[in-house]
């Protein structure tokens, strides 16, 4: 177990903790984790089927994890678009970058204060070995017709850099602010949460139906 606590969870507005399982518990849906991928999966699953019942099980508290441990970095995958054409090929990289373009709309859709900045993001050269990535990232967007989401820099914003590249789908956040609003929200929407649960196992007993156990409890999801 981690002992230290991150700034970001010391500042975050704290939350009621969950009630950790008693028992054992039915589900429709059962997700480890409550940190972004667990909640936001959570929040999907009842916007979808808002009949679902499903069930968050997290073993600390929300955002113990990554989710309310890193730098706060919210970015799209155009900054990463070379990678996707040479893995998935020119139509698709584009469709998944697109896709991405709504990560920040769907931060700013919880309406809640989570120090959300839109600043765009600057990636800079200072060798000669790291020039070709920057000129790269920008040939690559112009070639797929997206020059507008990778602009070349011109020389001179520092002594240091040699080449430099803006992403302007990009900002940042408060990561814990952000772990926590979703809590709320998938709350608000019928999501239950346990924690205080670590899971000792998780077993498969048919194509329809799934397990995750703590002792003295268990949650089965069909």
């Amino acid at each position: 177990m981690l002992s230290r606590v991150p700034w970001w969870l010391d500042e975050a507005p704290p939350d009621p903790e969950a009630e950790p399982l008693a028992g054992d518990a039915g589900a429709d849906v059962a997700i480890v984790g409550a940190g972004y991928t667990g909640l936001w999966t959570a929040l999907e699953l009842k916007r979808r089927e808002p009949a679902l019942r499903v069930v968050v099980l997290e073993a600390g508290h929300v955002g113990y994890g990554p989710s309310g441990r890193n730098g706060g970095f919210l970015e799209t995958y155009w900054c990463a678009l070379p990678r996707l054409r040479s893995r998935l090929g020119d139509e698709a990289a584009l469709v998944l970058a697109r896709a991405s373009e709504g990560a920040i709309p769907a931060v700013e859709a919880l309406g809640e204060d989570v120090w959300l900045r839109r600043g765009g993001m600057l990636e800079v050269s200072t060798t000669s070995a790291q020039d070709a990535a920057v000129e790269e990232a920008i040939r690559v967007a112009a070639e797929l017709g997206a020059a507008e989401r990778a602009l070349p820099v011109e020389p001179g914003i520092s002594p240091v850099f040699r080449r430099a590249v803006r992403f302007p789908d990009a900002a940042t956040v408060q990561p814990a602010r952000l772990v926590r609003a979703l809590r709320r929200r998938a709350l608000d929407a019928g999501v239950v949460e346990t924690s205080s649960i670590p899971p000792r196992r998780s077993q498969t007993s048919s194509p329809s139906s799934s397990t995750a156990a703590s002792a003295p409890s268990e949650a089965a999801a069909s």
